[in-house]
């Protein structure tokens, strides 16, 4: 009818890119829009106890300083998406007697996607005066060292142990010469480990088959498949796979 949209009009002189002559009506391509909808949502709950003192008892150089604490945190991700796309409601094409599970053309379709972790914590640091300015020693106006360690215990990838150490050294009042060493680490984010098998047909060049085409003159060289207007001669596609893992570690460092 010719309510219809017609797929097939476009430029009327295609070598001028002229503007189309027949489009389709304003009213017939708004019934074929629809909006689609993303919903996420992070959650975090934390509890935690700490407990700290500049001096618990008295050293030579002056008091010690203790300082520690637990916390206790459940983190949530939630990724909601909408119905034509995460498979609740498809598309099925009659010609192919195909389901297709996205139902937004040009759209692939993505699955929601849940994650939760509980973690556990536990850290604590001293603070050690080990000279004090009235001490009189020749080059050290002071000297101090900090101790530090933390522990997390995560629920899905495992529990980690780091410590820190650091000093604090001043030969003189106008000069102050410090040095730490320290070990980090990051723990992977919920979506990193708990999104679903998602799948993407992705465009690339040939590489086969443009070195066949160097090897017999054709093109000058293989880096002349990735250039504009050279490369789509040469595409292909494949299928790319992506997946959160549980088998994911935190990432250390020094």
């Amino acid at each position: 009818t010719p309510g219809a949209i017609n797929y097939w009009n476009g430029a009327g002189d295609y070598t001028n890119n002229a503007i189309d002559t027949n489009p389709n009506a304003a009213g017939t391509l708004d019934s074929a829009y629809i909006s689609v909808d993303r919903f996420a949502r992070t959650r975090l709950t934390l509890a935690d106890f700490k407990v700290s003192n500049p001096a618990v008892f008295e050293l030579p150089a002056g008091g010690l300083g203790v300082a520690g604490g637990i916390e206790a945190r459940r983190q949530t991700y939630e990724d909601n998406r909408d119905p034509r796309l995460d498979g609740t409601q498809t598309f099925f094409n009659p010609i192919a007697n195909l389901v297709v599970p996205s139902d937004v053309a040009g759209s692939s379709d993505t699955p929601d996607t849940f994650g939760k972790r509980q973690v556990f914590s536990v850290f604590a640091e001293v603070a050690v005066p080990l000279v004090a300015p009235d001490m009189d020693i020749p080059l050290v106006e002071s000297l101090d060292l900090q101790l530090a360690a933390r522990f997390e215990d995560y629920d899905d990838v495992g529990n980690i142990t780091k410590p820190r150490v650091a000093l604090s050294w001043y030969p003189a009042e106008w000069l102050q010469v410090r040095g730490s060493y320290a070990e980090g680490f990051r723990a992977p984010n919920l979506p990193q480990t708990s999104e679903p098998e998602i799948s993407r047909v992705v465009g690339r060049p040939d590489l086969y088959y443009c070195q066949a085409l160097v090897n017999r003159g054709v093109v000058a060289s293989l880096a002349a498949c990735n250039e504009d207007g050279i490369g789509n001669e040469f595409g292909g596609s494949m299928e790319r796979i992506t997946s959160g893992s549980q088998l994911l570690k935190p990432e250390e460092s020094e």
